[in-house]
């Protein structure tokens, strides 16, 4: 709670951080145990920068194809990289959108008494429910969109097999080509961003499907290695982008059923903003010292 005070964030904020580094999604929920309305909803808005498990198989493959032996110094920093994103936009928002005192550490221990086990069974369900009903929803739609876009072009229906003339492949290549061109990342980069909206892992799997090898990560990383898809220096931003934009669908909804709508459109808008501006910098400075 010292350290994070500094932050002007409670020192509760640590537990959805924790937790999120296995999944956002209980991250975000394990934000109602901070009492302060300010606080929890600035800890779920800064939950989603934990790298959760799901960008682990992007930063493995990237690693491997372009790393080398920095490969595991260069996860490590996506982690810790994560971890100091999310007090900084922590202690921005507390200062200029959430203001008002943070609350103090307080921590009273109830007296703990055995379980009933009908009232735990009441309640999972309970909040199971509310998750699937509202999550689901918008985790399905997420998932058919993307989904259309992926098998549908100007000509109409194109099957899985012609992805670089869909909707989809005509917005990685436009992408690539006009905002991401600072980059240096190819259409099939863009295109995996893209997919990596419905969960982070897609991004490995979209990669092999564009260059036609599978889904092994190994044989992803030798086809993007082949293909020299990525210098180490935008390899690593690229981990950086990864780890920053767009939460997956299924977080979005978490932060959806926790704060409402207006509160997802605020974690697109500042991740994907803060995502381009980190990747930039990596790529400029990278730049400026004869890095590439």
């Amino acid at each position: 709670d010292k350290l994070f005070s500094k932050f002007s964030l409670p020192g509760k904020t640590i537990i959805p951080l924790i937790i999120g580094f296995g999944c956002n999604v209980p991250g975000v929920m394990a934000t109602r145990t901070i009492e302060d309305e300010n606080d929890r909803k600035t800890a779920s808005l800064i939950a989603p920068l934990a790298s959760c498990n799901a960008r682990l198989p992007v930063y493995l493959v990237i690693g491997a194809a372009v790393l080398g032996h920095s490969a595991g110094f260069a996860i490590l920093s996506m982690y810790a990289l994560g971890i100091l994103l999310a007090l900084l936009m922590g202690f921005a928002f507390r200062r200029f959108l959430f203001k008002g005192p943070s609350s103090g550490f307080v921590m009273e221990l109830p007296p703990y008494m055995k379980p009933n086990t009908d009232n735990i069974a009441m309640k999972t369900w309970e909040r199971t429910k509310k998750f699937l009903f509202k999550a689901g929803t918008v985790i399905f739609l997420g998932v058919v969109v993307i989904w259309l876009l992926s098998v549908t072009g100007p000509t109409g229906y194109l099957g899985p097999d012609h992805i670089e003339e869909s909707f989809a492949g005509m917005i990685g290549s436009w992408l690539s080509s006009t905002i991401l061109k600072p980059m240096g990342w190819d259409w099939r980069a863009s295109v995996a961003l893209l997919f990596g909206f419905i969960a982070k892992e897609v991004v490995v799997g979209t990669f092999g499907v564009l260059y036609g090898v599978g889904e092994e990560e190994e044989t992803v990383a030798h086809a993007i290695a082949e293909n020299h898809s990525f210098t180490p220096l935008t390899g690593y931003a690229y981990m950086a982008f990864v780890l920053i934009y767009v939460p997956c669908v299924a977080t979005l909804a978490a932060i959806r059923g926790e704060l409402g709508l207006k509160y997802v459109i605020l974690a697109l808008v500042y991740e994907i903003v803060l995502a381009y501006a980190v990747a930039l910098l990596i790529v400029a400075g990278g730049h400026t010292l004869g890095i590439t």
